[in-house]
């Protein structure tokens, strides 16, 4: 279904191409490539992980990279058509759509390609770069390549189903990468435990069984509470212990470059279970700035534990305090 679907888009988008100038100047244009950009990353979602067994990631029907080929093959001629038609009608241009599309762009070139976005943020007309999707999106990759983890994760949690698709792969490399550091601040003499709860809201997991999925995958171990209302603990290995030979995040010397878990995300299929795939292609999966100022997904929020540090308490008046002694001369 989908190779049929892709090569009928693709035959459109072909024949507008046949019709330029003219046809790049054109709302119409400019809409059908919008639905091609959001049904091909519709499809990377749903066959990413869609394999069959002892084939690989390109052997199963659907190949990411050229899933990721055919993504880059629909933005070019948009982005170029934006320019056209802005070109041609002026202020009236109504692009209603452009700040979403220019935000997925922004965060595929991220995932994909980071050493390109400087220059395509320089191409970007001041009145799309202050449009509130475009700065959060800005917001989140600054906080990535900053190596503010936690801030990313928050935006990928808060994110719209479109823009977690474009950084799923980047939020499971953000989570290992947070996980290595936190392997680096215990005291590994005599080990550590973490509450299960503190990690799924750390790392921005939807539940504790995807949390509890991904830790036991990184070469941690997860016990239960004694009692079924206690909270599930998280043990770090203590130096020369049986648990600390060849741990994979304990043994890495340097900061992650990739992360090898491959799991499905329960956030991501939450959010995908919110909209049908119509709805998505065709737009009405978008964010909104309503729906962004909800959200405020890259700002430190005071209610955060792992943030702020709880004031040390006020020492109490005493109604009998001794009065200040005048020092005499």
């Amino acid at each position: 279904v989908y190779a049929y679907l892709r090569d009928r888009s693709r035959a459109v988008r072909q024949d507008l191409h046949l019709q330029q100038p003219l046809s790049g100047r054109s709302l119409e244009f400019v809409e059908c490539h919008e639905y091609c950009l959001r049904f091909e990353m519709l499809a990377l979602f749903l066959l990413s992980h869609r394999r069959e067994p002892g084939k690989g990631p390109s052997q199963g029907g659907y190949s990411r990279h050229l899933g990721l080929q055919a993504i880059s093959q629909t933005i070019d001629p948009l982005l170029a058509a934006y320019q056209e038609v802005r070109c041609h009608l002026g202020d009236v241009a109504e692009l209603r759509n452009e700040p979403a599309i220019q935000r997925f762009v922004v965060l595929l070139l991220l995932a994909t390609s980071p050493a390109t976005l400087p220059a395509h943020l320089a191409d970007l007309g001041i009145t799309v770069l202050q449009h509130p999707l475009l700065v959060s999106a800005i917001a989140a990759c600054a906080a990535f390549l900053s190596g503010d983890y936690v801030g990313f994760l928050r935006f990928y949690k808060e994110a719209d189903f479109l823009s977690a698709v474009a950084l799923a792969e980047l939020a499971d490399l953000a989570r290992v990468r947070q996980l290595w550091m936190l392997t680096r601040a215990y005291p590994r003499s005599i080990g550590d435990a973490v509450q299960l709860s503190a990690l799924v809201k750390l790392l921005a997991f939807r539940d504790e069984a995807h949390a509890r999925t991904f830790l036991v995958f990184h070469g941690l171990v997860v016990e239960d509470g004694l009692h079924p209302q206690d909270d599930c603990r998280v043990f770090l290995p203590k130096k020369g212990s049986v648990e600390e030979v060849g741990h994979p995040l304990l043994g890495q010397p340097t900061l992650p470059e990739f992360c090898n878990f491959d799991g499905p995300d329960a956030l991501l299929l939450a959010k995908f279970a919110c909209h049908s795939r119509s709805d998505i292609v065709l737009g009405h999966a978008d964010p909104t700035v309503p729906q962004l100022e909800k959200a405020q997904a890259c700002l430190p929020r005071k209610n955060d534990s792992y943030i702020s540090l709880p004031e040390a308490p006020k020492p109490a008046a005493s109604d009998h305090a001794p009065a200040p002694q005048k020092l005499k001369p």
